[in-house]
C-alpha cells in the first residue's frame, strides 16, 4: 500500500475519485468561487458560470497544473526520493474544493501560470547572464495581472525567488521592469484599453467578507490545508537543510510561496480560494516530502486519513450547518 500511494495507480484513483467528486458539486449546486478582476477593467475572463464550456475548461486547466508539477519534480528533482504522490495529492486537495471545480475560476489559471514561471526560473539557476528568464516570467506575470491582481503580489514574490535560486542582477532588474511593462504598453498602444481602465483592488476589511469565508465550505479546506502544510513543513525542515544548495533553493522557494501566500489569503480574503489552491501546490509538495522521507510502516493510513477528510469534509460542514 505504501508503494501504491507512491505510483501512477494512485493517480488514477484520485483522477476518478476527483472527477466523480466535481460532478457531484456541480450537479448538487455546491460553489464558492472568486471572480476574475484584473489591473485592466473589463479584460476579465467571461464565461457564463453553470455553463459546460467552463466547467470542462477548468478541468483542463486542473489537468495542466498536474502536468505541469508532475514535470517540475521530473526536471528538477526537489523531491530527493522517487514519488509521484505529489501529483496525486494536487488532484485530490483541487478536487476537494467545490468552487475550484464547478467553473473556470481565478484559481486554477493563477496556479497554472505560476507552475509556468517556476519552471522557467528554476530553469535560471545562478545563470544571472540569462537577464532573458526573468523578463520572460516577468511577462508571464503581468499578462497574468491584467485579468487578476493577485499576480502582482506574487511578483514580488518571484523576485525574492531571484535571489533564492541566483538569477537576480542589475541588468535582470532591468529585464524585470521591461517584461513587467511589455504587455501593457503593446495591449495600450493598440488601443485594447485607456489608462482610466488602470485600477487598483480594493481590499474590503469587513465583517461580512470574513463571515461569508467562515460559513462557507471552503473554510474546511482552508483549515485542514494550512494546518497539514504548518506540520508537514515543520517536520521537513531539518530534512530539507541537509540537501545540496540547489535544491535547498527550489524548496526554499516553495517555503517563501507559502508563507506569503497564507499572509495574503489572510488579508484578502475576496480571494481565498486563489489563494487556497496555491497553498495546495505547496502542501502537496510538503507532503511528498514528509511520505517519502519518513519511514513510516503503515503511511498509507495517514494518507488516506487526509484523502478522507478532505473530500469529506465540505460536504459533512454543509450537512453540520443545516442540522444546526
Amino acid at each position: 500500500m505504501n508503494a501504491f500511494i507512491n505510483g501512477a495507480g494512485c493517480i488514477a484513483l484520485a483522477a476518478l475519485l476527483g472527477l466523480a467528486l466535481c460532478i457531484y458539486y456541480n450537479y448538487a449546486g455546491i460553489d464558492y468561487t472568486d471572480e476574475f478582476y484584473g489591473v485592466v477593467a473589463g479584460a476579465e475572463i467571461g464565461l457564463a458560470r453553470g455553463s459546460a464550456l467552463s466547467w470542462a475548461l477548468n478541468l483542463i486547466v486542473i489537468g495542466c497544473c498536474v502536468v505541469l508539477l508532475s514535470f517540475l519534480n521530473k526536471r528538477f528533482a526537489f523531491i530527493r526520493e522517487y514519488t509521484r504522490l505529489h501529483t496525486s495529492m494536487l488532484i485530490v486537495l483541487t478536487m476537494s474544493v467545490p468552487g475550484l471545480t464547478t467553473a473556470l475560476c481565478p484559481a486554477t489559471v493563477v496556479v497554472a501560470l505560476l507552475l509556468l514561471a517556476m519552471h522557467v526560473m528554476f530553469s535560471g539557476y545562478q545563470q544571472q547572464h540569462y537577464r532573458s528568464y526573468i523578463f520572460l516570467i516577468s511577462l508571464i506575470l503581468s499578462i497574468g495581472s491584467m485579468v487578476d491582481y493577485v499576480f502582482v503580489a506574487y511578483a514580488l514574490i518571484f523576485m525574492v525567488g531571484f535571489f533564492q535560486v541566483q538569477l537576480m542582477s542589475f541588468k535582470g532588474f532591468v529585464g524585470m521592469l521591461f517584461g513587467w511593462i511589455t504587455p501593457y504598453w503593446i495591449a495600450y498602444g493598440f488601443g485594447l484599453f485607456e489608462l482610466a481602465d488602470l485600477h487598483v483592488p480594493q481590499l474590503e476589511f469587513t465583517t461580512e467578507r470574513y463571515m461569508a469565508l467562515v460559513t462557507s465550505p471552503v473554510i474546511v479546506n482552508v483549515v485542514l490545508t494550512v494546518i497539514t502544510g504548518t506540520i508537514f513543513g515543520a517536520m521537513n525542515a531539518l530534512t530539507l537543510i541537509s540537501y545540496r544548495r540547489q535544491l535547498r533553493a527550489y524548496n526554499g522557494f516553495f517555503t517563501v510561496l507559502a508563507l506569503a501566500t497564507t499572509l495574503l489569503l489572510a488579508v484578502d480574503v475576496a480571494n481565498v480560494l486563489t489563494y487556497l489552491a496555491v497553498l495546495n501546490v505547496c502542501l502537496a509538495v510538503q507532503a511528498a516530502h514528509f511520505f517519502t522521507t519518513t519511514r513510516l510502516n503503515k503511511s498509507y493510513i495517514l494518507f488516506i486519513l487526509l484523502v478522507v477528510a478532505n473530500m469529506a469534509g465540505p460536504t459533512v460542514f454543509i450537512i453540520l450547518k443545516e442540522l444546526l
